[in-house]
């Protein structure tokens, strides 16, 4: 007999801005989702997202209850960092959808462990984190494996966005360079080393910029944000004992790696989607496959809401010019 059918992932996405548009592309190319219903306060986001869509969460809340619309298996949150832990704990209360949460989920670990006490938290809150997953991430992962090369001793990693000339009703969904781009930096470099946290941190009054100092099991590395930029770059490097590195362009989905100083990979990408949507479609494959994953996981968020937290207490980066 042939296998029977399994019905799609039902999805109610909140949050129709930048990456609720790539979180809505993603899911509307795959055949095991159906998005279901969306919200976004703006009027034209609602009416271009081609899905049933509301204004906000209560008027979704009031149509499940009454049975007008079909309750989803998840719930994305796209919405403003601020946001998330207080509509993860409505929606945990509210509703017997799992969620799948934009990072960081809040930069406040006792306010995770809070959230981490309940019962039911552990298995139905996973947090995005789309950058562990990119291609060149992967890639690296890969080869770092079959060569033995093992942790590396000196990681740079430089995260580029244009946002500083941003209209400020846009820019204001975001919080600093450390709050939104650590998260991602942190996120892929747990698949490389072991054991990261704070040594020292600088950052610019206004958080649009930070230089960030860290320490893991097998050496140190310097984490650099930064909005003032025309356009977007991100790139870490890794380097080993003996002339090994590894060069990953995390904005061209690109990577090479040197042994002696000499090049012995590289890997290029077939320019087919763009990067946002290569992160997220290997986002979600890795959450359908595996909802356990640890990099999804809750107890993932708690960790890295600890290592924001301690740039809070660390000492400025005492070769840093600015301040």
């Amino acid at each position: 007999m042939p296998a029977a059918e399994t019905s799609p992932l039902t999805v109610g996405l909140l949050g129709l801005g930048v990456i609720g548009q790539v979180h809505l592309r993603t899911l509307a190319a795959r055949s095991d989702v159906s998005v279901v219903l969306a919200a976004d306060p703006s009027p034209s986001a609602r009416e271009r997202c081609g899905v049933p869509a509301y204004d906000r969460l209560d008027a979704v809340l009031a149509d499940l209850r009454t049975g007008r619309v079909q309750a989803p298996d998840l719930f994305v949150l796209a919405t403003p960092t601020s946001t998330h832990l207080d509509l993860v704990q409505r929606l945990l209360d509210e509703t017997g959808a799992d969620v799948l949460s934009e990072k960081p989920l809040t930069e406040d670990p006792v306010a995770l462990d809070a959230l981490g006490s309940r019962s039911d938290a552990a298995a139905r809150v996973r947090v995005v984190n789309h950058f562990a997953f990119s291609p060149e991430v992967e890639w690296g992962v890969g080869l770092v494996a079959a060569r033995g090369w093992g942790e590396p001793a000196i990681v740079l990693s430089t995260f580029n966005d244009p946002y500083v000339a941003m209209p400020p009703a846009r820019r204001a969904s975001y919080v600093s360079t450390w709050v939104d781009s650590g998260p991602n930096q942190l996120g892929m470099l747990e698949r490389f080393v072991t054991g990261c946290e704070v040594r020292a941190h600088s950052a610019a009054p206004d958080g649009s910029r930070s230089v960030t100092e860290v320490g893991f099991a097998t050496g140190a590395g310097v984490l650099c944000a930064n909005w003032h930029t025309g356009d977007s770059s991100k790139q870490t490097t890794m380097r080993w004992e003996g002339g090994r590195e590894v060069l990953l362009d995390h904005t061209a989905m690109t990577g090479l790696a040197l042994d002696g100083g000499s090049p012995v990979e590289h890997l290029g990408h077939d320019g087919s989607v763009d990067r946002k949507t290569a992160h997220y479609r290997a986002m979600y494959d890795t959450y359908l496959r595996d909802r356990d994953h640890p990099l999804l996981s809750l107890a993932h968020a708690r960790t890295a809401a600890a290592v924001l937290r301690q740039a809070g207490d660390a000492p400025p980066v005492a070769s840093l010019g600015w301040q």
